[in-house]
């Protein structure tokens, strides 16, 4: 009779493999608190750096390249569309491209955890930060002047204008408590600061959601439509 199969894991062996629950428990446990301190976990912690969560978040946000390409796409072409914005495409076309650059090094960071390569994950994500800052500024000058909506209801989109204001002003107010807590982990060592400065993180990645939702209201002015070869003939 075969000897009963004994768990690996539980006699100490660390050749063996995590399995998914000893995953998950080292995603959130901070690289200097155990769990008692650190229970939150920041978005690096979420990604993980074992299969299968690690692979499943990358396979989210995967798809969310082509919504956020087509979405720098369509915000050129409504800045560029309209009678009169003819000729006056080199600003949409910098914004388009500092749009892409930022979702070149957010795929860094994303991609790129800290465990993979600490330098390029930290890098990635300062680039990320820093191109936000021309990236929100040029949406929210093109949105109010360029854009058909601009012209079409300027009232509303005068509001929309603050609550992208509102939303890039905040943004960056949180990175000032964020940082310092994420110094106070890193260097001071200060148990449940890396908690704290996980919430600051998930909410700059909310932010930045909710500031590019509100593109809603010029793209409701943007008609787009794919023709065959026969109904650009019948025009």
């Amino acid at each position: 009779m075969l000897p009963k199969a004994t768990n690996r894991n539980a006699l100490g062996d660390s050749s063996a493999s995590p399995n998914y629950s000893e995953n998950l428990l080292a995603s959130v446990r901070a690289e200097k608190e155990g769990m008692v301190k650190e229970w939150f976990p920041s978005v690096s912690s979420t990604i993980g750096d074992w299969y299968p969560e690690r692979n499943i978040f990358h396979t989210f946000i995967a798809l969310t390249a082509p919504p956020r390409l087509f979405l720098l796409g369509v915000w050129y072409y409504a800045c560029t569309s309209t009678k009169f914005t003819q000729g006056k495409t080199k600003y949409a076309t910098w914004l388009f491209i500092v749009g892409f650059l930022r979702t070149l090094t957010c795929a860094g960071w994303m991609f790129v955890t800290s465990s993979d390569d600490h330098d390029v994950h930290d890098i990635s994500m300062i680039l990320y930060i820093v191109l936000t800052i021309p990236y929100m500024i040029m949406t929210v000058s093109s949105g109010s002047r360029l854009t058909q909506f601009s012209r079409s209801n300027p009232e509303l989109s005068k509001k929309v204008s603050f609550y992208r204001k509102f939303t890039g002003i905040s943004f960056f107010v949180i990175l000032v408590p964020m940082i310092y807590f994420f110094l106070q982990h890193k260097i001071s060592k200060v148990a449940g600061a890396y908690t704290i400065y996980a919430f600051h993180e998930w909410s700059l990645i909310f932010l930045d959601i909710f500031f590019d939702s509100y593109s809603y209201f010029e793209f409701e002015y943007v008609e787009l439509a794919v023709l065959s070869n026969q109904a650009k003939q019948a025009e």
